[in-house]
């Protein structure tokens, strides 16, 4: 049935698109950091050479796919958030005071876009990486079964990383321990500050 929202037909300029954004990348940070000197032109051919090597590499591919909605959603979110800070009467240097001095803004935007990057890359490579290390045998007494002992809620050793991760991450257990580290992170970081 045909829709006026029906965007296939833009998934076959999925590469242009993914160059041009590459390229522009490129180009801005190697002007921003004056990599090779002032010259534009230099700049202009390296980013498109390495626009070209990225889109030849399958992988790398993926993991830009994956990563560019995610960063789309974080950069959404932050722009709402000024937004919401202005419309209760924030004013302008107040926000880029918070935003430049602040050292758990920048910290919590480095380890949101690790996050980000780590399950990109797992996305890109992970079955590869599973296939790796199971070999080409079976795998036999080396699941993890978890739950309580007695009951099978799921286990690690299917075929599929993206089952085995999402297995591995929402068991109880694991979520205790990442609760416990953030408290630990948090408890050090109230100590440690030197507002008292």
């Amino acid at each position: 049935m045909a829709s006026v929202l029906n965007l296939s037909l833009l998934e076959g300029f999925g590469p242009i698109f993914l160059f041009l954004l590459i390229f522009a990348v490129m180009y801005g940070v190697m002007s921003w950091t004056k990599l090779f000197g002032t010259t534009k032109w230099v700049h202009a051919i390296v980013a498109v050479v390495v626009a070209f090597i990225i889109l030849l590499t399958e992988k790398a591919v993926i993991v830009i796919k994956t990563m560019i909605p995610w960063f789309i959603v974080l950069f959404v979110m932050l722009i709402f958030t000024i937004i919401a800070f202005k419309i209760f009467g924030a004013k302008d240097d107040w926000i880029m005071t918070g935003v430049t001095e602040n050292g758990t803004l920048k910290w919590a935007l480095i380890v949101v876009s690790l996050v980000i990057f780590a399950f990109s890359l797992s996305a890109a490579y992970g079955q590869e990486s599973l296939q790796i290390t199971q070999g080409s045998g079976t795998v036999v007494n080396e699941s993890i079964t978890l739950g309580n002992p007695g009951t099978t809620t799921g286990t690690t050793n299917t075929g599929s990383f993206s089952n085995n991760m999402g297995q591995a991450i929402y068991n109880p257990k694991m979520l205790g321990f990442i609760l416990i580290m953030l408290i630990a992170v948090f408890t050090v970081s109230q100590l440690t500050s030197s507002n008292t």
